[in-house]
Parts: structure tokens; sequence; C-alpha cells
């Protein structure tokens, strides 16, 4: 990164998830006379919201025997399915009522959830400024810590056993020069299936260029923006969907011969980012490191974090999640 952050770090704000569809279940319709009516399946959990309902028990029979429970679904992320409600009583003579539906489970991560995430180079950090808020944001949106390779200087070879297991690389803040053949392997990877993100916006930006230019991606070499410069001129793709602005405090343009790539908005008439498909992959390149800083990550609009959901979008869109 060029220019030096001015912002102080503060406490990262917990993210939010869209409101998923928690429509509930249908409970069960009575039985015939001698047995009870057969119990309403929880709903569903929608995606990142809250859990579903659990359905209502099945009514009673005509017969002695009880409604069977209804059965709560626990959520797939967000707060806990709530159990099924009581079953209607019966026959007064014969049937049973039917017994309590049991209570959903807890809810999980994300729809992240399970993602293996991939730094290669150091963590990024500015006085103050640091990836703490980041770091925590992937750990609670995928469930998983994410893995980080070459943080020095010394790395040996990047190779394919290195990327084994990742479903997204984000290159960051590369700390030494790559050759043609490690960028191969990583092309190869992102071809295969996988998702990449090259930020530059550091000193040493050229360090990305073998690897950018494997997805027919030229990296500029004019500083760009400045600390009050934000990017908010967004076009209507995934990556950048419910992103009201990113800062763009000092970082480089980006241009492709690839007509299907999409523009991610510009900054004094330059592109500040691109979005491309590479064989069964997705890329997204972005011109500035101030997204994966705190001051960036708790900045807030309208009372929303558009780094943080920025990010959100990156991850679901390159491995294919969205």
């Amino acid at each position: 990164m060029v220019i030096i952050g001015l912002f102080g770090a503060s406490v990262a704000a917990g993210c939010s998830s869209d409101e998923g569809d928690d429509t509930p279940a249908t409970g069960g319709s009575s039985g015939s006379a001698g047995k009870g009516g057969s119990a309403g399946k929880g709903g569903s959990a929608g995606k990142g919201g809250s859990a579903g309902k659990g359905g209502s028990a099945g009514t009673g029979g005509s017969g002695p025997q009880a409604g069977e429970a209804g059965q709560g679904v626990g959520g797939t992320s967000g707060s806990a399915g709530a159990g099924a409600s009581a079953g209607e009583a019966g026959s007064p003579t014969t049937g049973g009522g039917g017994e309590a539906g049991a209570a959903g489970g807890a809810g999980g991560a994300g729809t992240l959830s399970g993602l293996n995430v991939l730094f290669i180079g150091m963590a990024n950090a500015s006085g103050p400024d640091t990836e703490a808020e980041l770091i925590a944001l992937v750990t609670n949106e995928t469930g998983k810590a994410p893995a980080r390779i070459h943080p020095d200087g010394t790395a040996s070879a990047l190779k394919a056993a290195d990327l084994a297991g990742a479903d997204v690389a984000v290159l960051d803040s590369l700390q030494r020069d790559y050759s043609g053949a490690e960028a191969t392997v990583l092309s190869d990877w992102v071809e295969d299936g996988h998702g990449l993100l090259i930020l530059t916006g550091f000193a040493t930006d050229e360090r990305a260029s073998p690897f950018a230019d494997r997805f027919d991606v030229e990296i500029g070499d004019t500083v760009l923006g400045n600390l009050s410069t934000l990017v908010s001129d967004f076009p209507n793709h995934p990556v950048t969907e419910g992103v009201s602005s990113l800062l763009f405090g000092g970082g480089y343009s980006s241009s492709t011969t690839d007509n299907s790539a999409v523009e991610l908005g510009s900054v004094q008439g330059k592109t500040a980012g691109l979005a491309l498909t590479a064989g069964s992959g997705r890329v997204v390149v972005w011109g500035d490191d101030w997204v994966t800083l705190s001051a960036e990550m708790n900045r807030t609009e309208d009372g929303k974090h558009p780094a943080q959901r920025f990010w959100q979008n990156v991850l679901s869109w390159t491995s294919g999640t969205n």
C-alpha cells in the first residue's frame, strides 16, 4: 500500500446475515380411526436468516392412539429452530392428544459454512489498523479460521500441494517475486473450479502481475485515489450487491482484454477492479488493500458495513456458492 492509513482501529461489529425464508411447515392431518394423525415436519431454515419454525403436531385421530409428535428443524444459520407445538387433542372418549414436538437444533455458521480460505502473503497492517476484523469475519462466515502461507520472503516455490483443500485463495501483500511457473500452478488450480481474489494497492504490486497476467489482466502503475476517495459506481453484480461504497486510498487500476470481464467501479476514470471467469473458476481483482484493514472493515454507512459485505460477496461468488 502506498499511502499510510490515518484511521484508528475500533472494535469489529458483528456481521448480519440476510433474512431467509422461514415459512413453517404444515401440520399433519388426522389419521384414520384407531390411529393418531401424523405430525407436520418442521420448516426448513432460511439461508443466512432465522431458523425455520417447527410445524404443528398432527391432530389426534378418532382411535385410542395418540397423534405423533411434530419435530422442529434446526436452523442453517442464525438462531436455533423453534420446537413444534403440541398436537391437538383427539376425540374426548377415544383419541389421545398429540405429544409436544421436539425443539429445533441450534443454527450453524452462514451460507459459507465449511469454505476453506487460503491467504497467500503477509498479513497487512498500517499503523493501528490490522486484518484482525477480516480474519474474524472469515472465521465467523465459514466456521473455520483461514490458512496462510508465504508470509515472508523465504517461502519456497508455490506448488499444487500448497493449494490442496482450499476453495478460495487471496493474494495479500506478496513478499517476494513469483515465477511464471508458480503463476501457472495457481491459474491451473483456479481453472479447475476454484476462486481467487488478487489484491493490489501495496508498495510491491508488480509481484502480483505474473498471477494477473495468467487471466489476461494488467495491473496499472499509477497510484489512484486518496484517503477520502470512495468507489460507489458499482455495477449490478454479485460481488458488489449491497455494497454502497469502498475506500480506495492509494491503489492501482486494472485492465483486461477479456470482453466478458465485469468492471467493478472506477477511480479517476480508470478501472478499480474486475470480476471474471477462468475455466471453471472465478477471479476478482481489486486495486486497493484498504478492504483488508480494520478502519475500512469497521466503517459504516446507513448502519451497515460495506467492506464486510464486499468480503462476504467475494467469498460467495468466487467459490461458486452464489
